[in-house]
């Protein structure tokens, strides 16, 4: 396009915050990736990017959610057979740190709860942070045990929630519920130790 290297990467830097900014991390990346090959150092927004949990297992199917004012009715036999449903389900790896329920239950257009579970090995005993964004109402257990729930009607946007939680050593059993009332359907989750660091 003529642009001058350092033309060129203050444009790439720009695009990329853009995107961020508008949501779109699939072109963000693309904009990283072009500033790194102009010799750019882009590894804290990659980072960034990376920090948020990609990869899920999801429960078959979605339960229904007839009152937005109340969280959906769940006793923990029902809970921990949909955890067990979800950890058995293949591993789903998003494109983007939104993952987008929606596409995942395209014939679920409302009204409706459905479950992402996954595994979280630790090598030792560590307090982390959990921080979440959801489109709309959230709740999440840790080994059986509920950690956070916001019953709330809003579009998704990274990090609207936080809540401290402490993982075992070994294996971590994590699960979300994540119901929605009407359009949009998505979460934002990322896991950071005491320091601040992305696990």
């Amino acid at each position: 396009l003529g642009r001058s290297p350092s033309d060129a990467r203050e444009w790439h830097r720009r695009k990329a915050e853009a995107c961020r900014t508008k949501e779109e991390w699939a072109a963000a990346e693309w904009h990283l990736a072009r500033l790194a090959a102009l010799g750019e150092s882009v590894e804290p927004e990659r980072d960034a990017l990376r920090a948020y949990v990609r990869s899920w297992r999801f429960a078959p199917g979605t339960r229904s959610w007839p009152d937005a004012r109340a969280f959906p009715d769940l006793d923990a036999a029902l809970r921990d057979a949909i955890e067990e449903e979800a950890l058995a389900s293949d591993l789903i790896v998003s494109h983007s740190p939104r993952i987008d329920f929606s596409r995942r239950f395209p014939e679920t257009t409302g009204s409706a709860a459905a479950y992402a579970a996954r595994v979280i090995d630790s090598d030792s005993i560590r307090k982390v942070r959990i921080l979440v964004g959801s489109d709309d109402e959230v709740r999440i257990w840790l080994n059986g045990g509920v950690i956070h729930e916001n019953l709330v009607k809003r579009r998704a946007a990274p990090d609207q929630d936080a809540v401290e939680a402490e993982l075992r050593k070994g294996p971590n059993r994590l699960l979300v519920e994540l119901a929605n009332a009407v359009g949009p359907w998505a979460l934002y989750l990322r896991i950071e130790d005491e320091g601040g660091r992305r696990l």
